[in-house]
């Protein structure tokens, strides 16, 4: 058995992801749009969208500014701060910049 996850065709989001027999069978008895997930694929969730350039699964974009990397992980412009482990920071779009998080 394998895990598939079903795409809106419009908008490339995840619809519903199970564990069945094979693709075809997904397509046979559910219709639909149907995608393998290998193990080297990000694992979707509903709502997540399907990119088929790149054949892999993201979240949706957080922010305007952030960009698509080549693994579907969203990344920002400038990178979080090296002290992040022990800091929260948040994003802010506005200054495009990471501010650290209010207690």
């Amino acid at each position: 058995m394998s895990t598939f996850a079903e795409i809106d065709t419009e908008t490339n989001k995840v619809i519903r992801v199970i564990v069945a027999q094979s693709k075809v069978w997904c397509e046979y008895h559910l219709d639909g749009m149907w995608v393998k997930i290998y193990g080297t694929m990000n694992k979707p969730s509903v709502d997540w969208v399907y990119h088929p350039d790149k054949n892999n699964f993201s979240n949706e974009k957080p922010y305007p500014s952030w960009t698509l990397n080549d693994t579907c992980e969203w990344v920002s412009p400038i990178a979080i701060p090296e002290d992040a482990e022990k800091k929260d920071y948040d994003w802010n779009e506005e200054t495009q910049s990471w501010d650290e998080a209010e207690a």
